[in-house]
């Protein structure tokens, strides 16, 4: 559900969404979150050590989601295009979160 620190993007069907979480247990929701959904997860070590992008998960509709979680607040950041994302998609997520990480 969006609200103040989210966003939710949609046109032809395709969504992203972005949200930002602060709080002590930032850390805890998103290591809860990865291993949630039956997803394949690729750890994003260089995010920090509670970071990583799902994707072609057993539950939900197809997606890549990019979660990292690092001094108390937690960025998550999925594209839904309808089927699975591709490789390439997912590389331009990562970049994505990246940027939102430094800003």
């Amino acid at each position: 559900v969006p609200d103040w620190n989210s966003c939710v993007m949609s046109a032809d069907g395709r969504v992203i969404t972005v949200a930002i979480t602060k709080g002590p247990r930032s850390g805890d929701a998103a290591a809860g979150m990865m291993r949630s959904g039956g997803c394949s997860v690729d750890q994003l070590p260089t995010f920090g050590k509670t970071a990583g992008i799902l994707h072609h998960c057993r539950e939900g509709n197809p997606r890549a989601q990019v979660i990292v979680a690092a001094d108390g607040r937690m960025l998550e950041i999925a594209y839904v295009p309808g089927q699975e994302p591709t490789d390439e998609q997912r590389a331009t997520l990562i970049s994505l979160a990246g940027f939102a990480l430094k800003h």
